[in-house]
């Protein structure tokens, strides 16, 4: 019988039949229009109670089949096929009672002793709520696209058409949008009165104890008051120049008070990470979706719930960071899979909550931002999975790459939340926790708990969090200087970092403190530009007595010096004069840290030669090894920054007396020998040019001096100082190292691309010079000499081959 009737109830045929019923009884009626109408709803309402009947029958026999199903002398399977009878016959009725009806006909189930059948209840409600609330916005949508005046002719048409078929004594047509209004409007009543009597007992299914309360059904509680919470959310209340608008909002107000009363139910179930994170995720959805639907309206739970949320988060990204060490650590079970599944799915819920309190109630956030920031550059959140960085944040899709990991959806939500926070706070309140956040990561009070939250992608997402504060708004004074101190602590990361930094990490970080100060200066003017400048060319001299500090320091000075010039070119050399003072100081020979930090380790090394006598020295010491490649760093740098300012500067910053200061020691690095005997475990990967035939690998020394020596000759303030420089560059080419040769050939082909036409009046002095690298023993300094002769040959419109056979006589 259950079978039959879930059949009938859910053919096209029956629903057309009632269909035809209900015109039929207004049929009955054609000289009276009230009378038709009335008589059609008396159908309708008949219907609806027949088909509440059919739902309470329904619950019954699937309780008959449960209390069968525990009777070992009844058949099972019998028993299996009328509970499936019965829960087919509640979904066909799914399509035809209202909301509120069918509501009121599935409570009773959530009473019901078997929990499978309390799960189903709870699940048809949320589906029926769901499906509620997407139809109240397919209707706001089809509202939206119809205009104003579309819609009156709509309805003028349908009374013109009515007017004509009742003279022909025929059916009326529809209803008309009024009247589909009215009978909306009295289902939305009824739904509100059956969801404010199950939001008690969802919330007392949620937060039930005992041996019946599985996990499973608290769940599906929650489930079930987050989609009531849709449900009655502003979402669901976008139609346009309908009466349903405000009809919508009204139930919103009416459902509010037995929502808000939920609420504890959903913070008490956000403590159980423990017992389970399916209770904890489906809790910190509900409680989004209240915040969402309510909006102001929960502020009075928000004391209660938001450190209720952020405890749960903290837990979780917690649990990330210890699942990432085990997988690390090639201890990947089945279990670390699961718990990484289960608690990505709570990071995901909870991100979705504090999203919503930012979006609906951003000003109660303010209390709160040390919490939002600890969850937001969380490692296992920013693409590090611990201490000093990586870990679960990478790609974790399967194997197809058809499904993304709950943890790296987690990880998107983070990067869109900290895309969104700096621009919904102002800097007065963000930049200081946000500092703090940045330090904790950098390891600045790394003990106990915060070691967990050393990260270098932590500290770089903190800077580019900062970046966009500042980039939004203006930002007074005060709080400008709190955000240099940030990114001058970022730029020392090179010199004070956590030990299990290694280059990469070092270089991540002050790529994107560098990448902050260029995105600050772009915002401020020239007259509070300056005094930035002036404190950090001051920071960047403040330990010249520690070799160590002062190499770290000026190499970063140089990187952001590059940068300021690369974005703000003409206007920033002006203001460079106290960057080339101290690149030409980084470039003079008597600038060596690296022999200052062998005299500070000459006595310790003494000692150890004498206690190991036999013991061959091969490799040298760690700090002298550190040093030498901070040294050949900080010289790549100070060259590049020299050049981006030179080529920007107008003719005042290059006088003859910088010129003649500056060309001796550019082209002395022409011939700079790399670090000799490092190993390659010991190499920073931004040092690539240490290698034989590597020299000019974009961004060294041999390079950078190449092209920096033909920028100061492009730029000098009188060609009359063009032959000092351009002889440094000749006497190069005769330099013993191959390695020197093949630099100094660069830098005369970038001269002469640099120079053009005008390089032809050097061209004589050169000539002896090209003669002799023909037959260089080294075949690339060879070919480096064809192609520069080639070169000149093309400019001067000559063949050079007789001079050079003659040495340029």
């Amino acid at each position: 019988m259950a079978e039959t009737a879930a059949k009938h109830l859910s053919s096209r045929a029956f629903v057309a039949a009632a269909r035809r019923e209900a015109v039929a009884a207004a049929a009955a009626h054609p000289e009276d229009e009230q009378a038709a109408e009335e008589a059609a709803d008396l159908i309708a309402l008949e219907l609806q109670r027949g088909y509440a009947a059919l739902a309470e029958n329904a619950l019954v026999m699937i309780r008959a089949a449960t209390a069968d199903a525990e009777d070992s002398s009844k058949d099972a399977k019998l028993a299996s096929r009328v509970e499936r009878g019965g829960r087919r016959v509640l979904g066909a009725l799914d399509g035809l009672l209202a909301p509120g009806a069918y509501l009121n006909a599935i409570a009773p189930l959530l009473e019901h002793t078997d929990p499978r059948v309390r799960r189903k209840a709870l699940r048809l409600v949320a589906h029926r709520l769901r499906a509620a609330a997407a139809a109240s916005v397919a209707r706001g949508a089809a509202a939206k696209s119809k205009s104003r005046k579309a819609r009156s002719r709509a309805r003028a048409m349908k009374h013109r058409q009515a007017s004509r078929q009742k003279g022909a004594n025929s059916a009326p047509m529809d209803l008309g949008e009024d009247d589909d209004d009215d009978v909306l409007e009295e289902e939305l009543v009824d739904e509100v009165e059956a969801a404010t009597r199950l939001a008690p007992v969802l919330a007392s299914l949620a937060v039930a104890i005992g041996a019946s309360a599985q996990s499973a059904t608290r769940a599906a509680a929650l489930g079930a008051l987050e989609a009531a919470a849709v449900r009655f959310s502003d979402a669901s209340s976008s139609s346009v120049d309908t009466r349903m608008t405000q009809e919508i909002r009204k139930a919103q107000l009416a459902f509010a008070p037995s929502l808000l009363k939920t609420v504890p139910a959903m913070v008490r179930c956000l403590s159980e990470h423990e017992k389970s994170r399916a209770v904890v995720a489906a809790a910190a959805n509900a409680l989004a979706a209240v915040m969402t639907s309510l909006g102001p309206r929960c502020v009075p739970v928000l004391p209660e719930a938001v450190p209720a949320l952020f405890a749960a988060s903290r837990k979780a990204a917690n649990t990330l960071v210890s699942v990432a060490h085990e997988k690390s650590s090639d201890e990947t079970t089945v279990a670390t899979t699961r718990d990484e599944t289960e608690t990505g799915a709570v990071l995901v819920a909870c991100l979705r909550a504090v999203n919503a309190l930012m979006a609906k109630m951003g000003g109660f956030l303010s209390p709160h931002l040390a919490d939002v920031l600890a969850l937001l550059l969380s490692p296992s959140l920013c693409g590090g999975g611990g201490v000093g960085g990586g870990g679960v944040g990478g790609d974790t899709t399967t194997g197809d790459g058809a499904m993304k990991s709950a943890t790296t959806t987690a990880a998107e939500h983070a990067a869109a939340l900290r895309e969104a926070l700096p621009r919904a706070t102002p800097p007065r309140l963000l930049l200081a926790p946000l500092g703090d956040a940045m330090r904790l990561a950098l390891g600045d009070e790394a003990s106990g708990e915060s070691q967990s939250r050393v990260s270098f992608t932590a500290a770089a997402a903190a800077l580019r969090m900062a970046a966009v504060s500042v980039s939004v708004t203006e930002t007074p004074v005060a709080h400008r200087d709190a955000l240099i101190a940030m990114l001058l602590r970022a730029l020392d990361v090179r010199r004070d970092h956590p030990r299990e930094f290694d280059a990469t990490a070092i270089d991540a970080v002050e790529k994107e403190a560098c990448d902050a100060f260029v995105r600050v200066a772009s915002t401020l003017t020239e007259s509070a530009f300056a005094p930035t400048l002036q404190r950090f060319t001051e920071w960047a001299k403040a330990r010249a007595d520690d070799p160590h500090a002062s190499t770290a320091r000026l190499s970063a000075l140089f990187r952001v010096a590059s940068a300021l010039a690369d974005a703000l070119r003409g206007v920033f050399a002006p203001l460079a004069t106290p960057i080339l003072d101290l690149a030409a100081s980084a470039l003079d020979p008597a600038f060596d840290p690296a022999s200052a930090a062998s005299l500070e380790n000459g006595t310790s090394a003494k000692k150890r030669k004498k206690e190991k006598k036999q013991e061959t020295v091969s490799a040298k010491d760690d700090a002298v090894v550190v040093a030498e490649l901070d040294a050949w760093r900080m010289k790549a740098r100070a060259l590049g920054a020299l050049r981006r300012i030179v080529s920007h500067e107008n003719g005042d910053l290059l006088d003859t007396a910088r010129f003649n200061q500056l060309h001796p020691l550019v082209t002395r690095c022409l011939t700079a020998e790399p670090p000799k005997g490092v190993s390659l475990q010991k190499i920073p990967f931004d040092i690539s040019d240490l290698a034989e035939n590597d020299e000019l690998v974009p961004g060294g020394v041999g390079h950078e001096a190449s092209q920096c020596i033909a920028q100061l000759i492009a730029s000098a303030p009188d060609d009359m100082l063009w032959k000092p420089a351009h002889r440094g560059v000749l006497l190069a080419t005769r330099d013993p190292a191959p390695r020197a040769r093949r630099v100094a050939l660069a830098a005369l082909l970038e001269t002469t691309n640099k120079l053009q036409e005008e390089y032809l009046v050097l061209l004589p002095e050169a000539i002896p010079f090209l003669s002799e690298l023909f037959e260089d023993p080294d075949e690339n300094v060879e070919a480096a000499a064809r192609t520069l002769t080639a070169t000149l040959a093309e400019l001067s419109g000559e063949d050079l081959k007789s001079l050079m056979a003659g040495g340029g006589e």
